[in-house]
């Protein structure tokens, strides 16, 4: 595999870190890409040619010289966005190909279960890091063919997560107005933050001491939401009941502590929630009783959860 920026520069790949933070910084939590790919262009070409004097007797059929076979991978969302000093984690995505007949696409080496390696756009790198898995590929053509289109699927299953920060005000007592800054309200978020699983908004309902949070969530993405936890069996051995699910990872009010998140965690139902047609609804019951008049603060939620996406290409093999 080969690293490098996507414009040309050599990137330093830091490896993975369990170092918070929540800051969010609103340059690089826009957009709902996680790991994207594409075909090399060129590589391999659209239409490939194999010579009528090139017979592989043995296995009755006619083979293309060899041609770059290079798959591009690119993190263009922010995570993971946890940092040490100056060094960013690496999200990793195992790779696989399917979908076409093996006995006619070789390889000069298996692809499925590769894994590679990217960090996501921050202050260092925004852009994005960038990977790529490179083989040599020929084609075969049976002796009775003329010419076929083949299909190439490229799958790539990976873990990924979405911190979305928003700006909300909480009312302790909402049957007394008096020192109120502020009516209760919450905050609707478009344009999603730098991950394919999107929180759209955050409803803020006022409870005496207590306020209810609805953390509406969508997969904004192109491909498939999965159990992080069963990311090793993607993509050919997940079964239904391992699909959909987004956990709840961490929700935190103003500056509060790791412990005071997970405090909060505890008080949010489901917090392994499965999305319904790419949809769902986490609801939080949060403490407020040491404050004793509406308040602005920012609420901060985390979420983790599996992805899978694939691209497809018809590649043309024809006789000569």
């Amino acid at each position: 595999m080969k690293y490098a920026w996507l414009v040309c520069l050599i990137l330093l790949v830091g490896g993975c870190t369990q170092t918070r933070t929540t800051h969010v910084d609103e340059r690089y939590y826009t957009g709902i890409d996680g790991i994207t790919m594409k075909f090399l262009t060129g590589s391999p070409p659209d239409t490939v040619y194999v010579d009528s004097d090139n017979m592989l007797s043995s296995e009755n059929a006619y083979a293309s010289d060899e041609y770059p076979f290079i798959i591009e991978f690119q993190n263009l969302g922010a995570y993971p966005y946890t940092q040490t000093g100056t060094t960013y984690g690496t999200a990793q995505a195992s790779v696989y190909l399917s979908g076409f007949e093996q006995s006619l696409v070789e390889l000069s080496s298996t692809i499925n279960g590769e894994t590679i390696s990217v960090e996501g756009r921050n202050e260092d790198n925004p852009i994005g890091g960038y990977d790529t898995v490179e083989r040599e590929a020929r084609f075969k053509l049976p002796v009775s063919s003329t010419s076929y289109i083949t299909k190439i699927n490229a799958i790539a299953c990976y873990n990924y997560g979405t911190l979305a920060s928003g700006t909300i005000c909480i009312d302790p007592d909402p049957s007394n107005d008096d020192n109120d800054v502020c009516s209760t309200h919450g905050t609707t978020f478009s344009g999603g933050q730098g991950a394919p699983v999107s929180v759209t908004s955050l409803e803020v309902e006022p409870m005496k001491n207590k306020v209810l949070v609805k953390i509406n969530i969508k997969n904004s993405g192109r491909g498939e939401v999965v159990d992080k936890s069963k990311i090793t069996e993607c993509p050919f051995n997940l079964d239904y009941n391992e699909k959909g699910y987004v956990e709840l990872e961490t929700i935190r009010l103003g500056a509060q502590s790791d412990t005071q998140a997970g405090l909060n965690k505890g008080n949010c139902r489901p917090t392994k929630l499965r999305l319904e047609d790419g949809y769902g609804t986490i609801h939080c019951t949060l403490d407020v009783a040491d404050h004793d008049a509406a308040f602005v603060t920012t609420l901060q939620v985390e979420l983790g959860y599996g992805y899978k996406d694939s691209i497809t290409k018809n590649i043309n093999i024809k006789r000569i």
